[in-house]
């Protein structure tokens, strides 16, 4: 499966339904909004049928979601089935294009170490574009 390729699709369609134009711009959206959008259009493209896609979910089980290092985190969105550390597909951490860039190379050394730590097949950093969806929108881990 080209998961990457179906997240860059929901990417553009939640770049084409805000238009980021006029008085409504992606800098004055917050990135959870955002990200509920993406895990939306996710959703809906019928590819994780028989998985649950939630945004900024913090349990493994009964208990917080920890790293490594016990320290608490919310991906932003997960493909998975809920309760079955065994269905991991999908872990998702998302920024703006305004965020700086250390920020996005930060996250990506945590979500190696999260992305193992945790069994998820894949991890990927979405990145909202200010205008348009490239190539380097959606960076797998």
């Amino acid at each position: 499966m080209d998961y990457q390729k179906t997240i860059r699709e929901a990417l553009e369609k939640v770049v084409s339904e805000h238009g980021y134009r006029g008085a409504v711009r992606n800098r004055d959206i917050h990135e959870q909004s955002l990200a509920h959008r993406l895990a939306y259009h996710m959703e809906t493209s019928g590819l994780f049928a028989g998985y649950h896609i939630d945004c900024e979910y913090n349990r493994r089980g009964e208990n917080p979601k920890t790293d490594a290092d016990g320290n608490y985190f919310r991906p932003d969105i997960v493909v998975h089935v809920r309760g079955n550390d065994d269905s991991n597909l999908i872990m998702i951490e998302t920024k703006k294009f305004n965020d700086p860039p250390g920020e996005v190379e930060e996250l990506r050394n945590a979500l190696v170490q999260r992305k193992q730590h945790l069994n998820y097949q894949f991890a990927f950093i979405v990145i909202f574009p200010e205008n348009i969806v490239e190539n380097d929108n959606v960076i797998e881990v």
